[in-house]
């Protein structure tokens, strides 16, 4: 199946409706004028999504998350690249599992949460090319979950709503929140156990991105919680801390692992430089 165009011509969910009823197996490439993005199927269901230059997503989202260290995503790529040079392509995701840094059920939660944010941000192109090729890269011990094509397109869809709601309302990722010490705060809003945990991360020191990130929840659900939360005065803004006027993305930022230390050649060029 050769498909291929530009996007401001196709829809891109016809293009995912397409390939799911049709029961296609390969990859589609989306080259936007923001993202660029890969999303995996086998027969019609999406397994596996990430921004194509950034083959440890997975790795990146847990991080941020918390859920793994930093340690443990190096050391998952050291043992892909060993496993890679032997012909085997095993995602950072499985051997993190393998080595019981996270639960395989953990896991699968995040692979299904990278597939929602990947799906949201390739539907938010308006410009650029699509591309979907025959090719699949992932190994059937590599495949954790598998979507229906329409429910990840519904919901992808409520959360760029929601996205365009919530709009200048979400708090800035650097801003820094107190529970309000007013006793007569709003006491009649009814608060859920979800409403309860992210009230809990609520400190003056962790920001809102800390607080989304660790919440567990999608940052569009932890957003929309603790922007209605601020609404009521459960929590307020630490006037005491400044924030940064930066925007939430669709693709979040990611974690990049530091550069490897220089080999004796690389030492031996710097000091010259500096000579």
């Amino acid at each position: 199946m050769a498909l291929a165009g530009e996007i401001a011509d196709f829809d891109l969910a016809d293009i995912i409706q397409l390939i799911g009823r049709g029961r296609k197996t390969g990859k589609l490439i989306i080259s936007g004028a923001q993202n660029y993005i890969t999303i995996y199927f086998k027969e019609g269901r999406a397994v596996f999504a990430s921004p194509a230059h950034q083959r440890d997503y997975i790795g990146n989202i847990l991080v941020r998350r918390g859920v793994v260290t930093s340690r443990d995503v190096e050391e998952a790529l050291t043992v892909q690249r060993k496993l890679r040079k032997q012909g085997q392509n095993v995602r950072i995701g499985s051997i993190l599992a393998a080595k019981g840094a996270i639960s395989r059920r953990t896991l699968e939660k995040f692979v299904r949460l990278q597939i929602e944010e990947t799906v949201v941000a390739a539907l938010s192109e308006r410009s650029g090319r699509f591309e979907f090729v025959s090719e699949m890269e992932l190994d059937d011990d590599d495949i954790l979950i598998a979507v229906d094509p329409e429910w990840i397109l519904l919901e992808s869809s409520r959360q760029l709503d929601e996205w365009g709601e919530l709009g200048d309302k979400a708090p800035a990722p650097e801003a820094v929140f107190v529970i309000n010490p007013d006793p007569e705060a709003d006491s009649t809003v009814n608060l859920e156990i979800d409403d309860w945990r992210l009230i809990s991360l609520v400190n003056g020191i962790r920001t809102v991105e800390e607080i989304v990130n660790r919440s567990g929840l999608s940052r569009l659900t932890a957003l929309r919680m603790l922007s209605r939360l601020a609404d009521n005065r459960i929590v307020v803004e630490n006037n005491g801390r400044t924030c940064a006027p930066r925007q939430w993305e669709l693709v979040p930022e990611t974690y990049r692992p530091p550069a490897p230390d220089k080999n004796l050649l690389g030492r031996i060029i710097d000091r010259l430089r500096g000579l």
